[in-house]
């Protein structure tokens, strides 16, 4: 268990735990005498409060914002308001090559491949 913890620590000052591990280790919360990061997915107020009350201190969100700057302002409007996030990755795999951009303000601008894979993925999910 202690190197599962060790695989997650990013500095010595936070944690920064997946949706995936989340659950696994919120018992060990109480343990913890550091602020904790909810990393990944977060595209609702619903959400994020859930994590916020599961004992994570700060959430992050990088898609999100990339998809709708405006996104927090929205939710300081609406409470319901949702991200229009796919979480295609296809921001992630520009991140290191050109500039990072949602795929959903790049219409036009894809490459034919690519636009085919992710409207496979969105097919999918529905």
């Amino acid at each position: 268990m202690a190197e599962d913890f060790r695989r997650l620590v990013l500095n010595r000052y936070c944690r920064c735990i997946s949706a995936e591990v989340r659950m696994a280790y919120l018992p060990k919360r109480a343990a913890l005498k550091m602020p904790l990061v909810y990393v990944g997915g977060l595209i609702s107020r619903e959400k994020i409060d859930e994590v916020l009350n599961d004992g994570f201190e700060f959430v992050s969100m990088a898609r999100a914002l990339l998809n709708d700057p405006s996104f927090v302002n929205k939710m300081k409007e609406d409470e319901h308001a949702r991200c229009d996030c796919g979480h295609s990755n296809y921001c992630i795999a520009r991140m290191y090559s050109i500039e990072m951009a949602c795929h959903k303000h790049l219409e036009g601008q894809l490459p034919p491949c690519i636009a085919r894979e992710i409207e496979k993925m969105h097919h999918a999910t529905k």
